[in-house]
């Protein structure tokens, strides 16, 4: 049996009809095709080339290997082609859930970022709630999820990514606006949309409230951090929501503010605890350790 060096050495030589426009072919030395050569010879008990005034005149047992090596070659470039499909994602569809926080601006920039990186690649992205994110990856109708709540659940791995606070938003017009940091008394008398006290912004939100002794003025409840900015937008009073929501200036017609004695919310990447993840999935995860990171330090800087 001929070794692939062995097999390339041949077709070289077969090509440039001399081993000194092979050694240029395969960046190498004269003599040590010369020697690959003949030991190749020597292995297959046949001459494949005769030697004639400095020339290697193919032997017909050389043409007729030739042949199978180009069959050969043509078979490896084709699974090079099929190599390379792979690599940018065709035929491939990388589905991806969310919570609707991270997936304003956080996902989706790290989606355009793979699809730079892999042009072939096909996504499917899904806003999903907290009870949707558990069946979605247990019962694997998507590969991935970022989500703010971890689930417990025996078949979901678990990851966390970052950590971001809660923060308050309203108009650039409002009066808090000349505040660098807002404390929960500033909120008295005001028009504030919150959630409902079940949920996990409800229950910093009423955390938050300790503190004072009035009861906040709800003029509306929404179920999405977005909906509150939506309607903080509109002039319907002023939200508390977490940062991921508006993290990369989602909402540029808001300012957002710290807060004195901020809440943490965590972020956290979710796959299935059994199955390995695809090449885009992995892709995937590197993208949203490096958006994870880059938003790190904006944040400190």
């Amino acid at each position: 049996m001929l070794n692939f060096r062995q097999i390339e050495v041949f077709r070289a030589i077969m090509i440039a009809n001399t081993i000194s426009g092979a050694a240029r072919m395969l960046h190498t030395t004269q003599p040590g095709l010369s020697r690959i050569l003949h030991n190749t010879e020597q292995r297959l008990g046949i001459l494949l080339f005769e030697r004639k005034k400095g020339r290697l005149i193919p032997t017909p047992e050389g043409i007729h290997l030739f042949e199978e090596v180009q069959l050969v070659y043509k078979q490896i470039k084709n699974l090079d082609w099929s190599v390379d499909q792979l690599i940018q994602g065709k035929d491939q569809v990388l589905r991806v859930g969310s919570s609707p926080s991270v997936g304003r601006t956080l996902v989706p920039n790290v989606l355009r970022s793979i699809k730079e990186e892999m042009p072939e690649l096909k996504v499917d992205f899904t806003i999903l709630t907290v009870n949707q994110l558990v069946d979605y990856v247990s019962l694997q109708m998507g590969e991935l999820a970022i989500s703010l709540f971890p689930p417990n659940h025996p078949s979901i791995e678990q990851k966390l990514l970052t950590t971001g606070e809660l923060v308050a938003v309203f108009p650039a017009s409002h009066e808090l606006a000349a505040k660098d940091v807002i404390e929960a008394a500033d909120f008295q008398d005001q028009p504030i949309i919150s959630f409902d006290k079940d949920t996990a912004h409800g229950r910093e939100i009423v955390k938050f409230f300790d503190s004072v002794d009035f009861e906040p003025e709800i003029s509306a409840y929404v179920r999405f951090a977005e909906s509150a900015c939506a309607l903080v937008e509109s002039g319907f009073g002023i939200a508390l929501v977490d940062e991921f929501t508006v993290m990369g200036n989602a909402f540029p017609g808001l300012i957002v503010r710290p807060l004195k004695s901020p809440s943490q919310f965590h972020s956290y990447l979710l796959r299935h605890s059994g199955i390995p993840l695809s090449n885009a999935g992995r892709v995937f995860c590197q993208h949203l350790d490096q958006a994870v990171a880059d938003w790190g330090k904006t944040k400190l800087s």
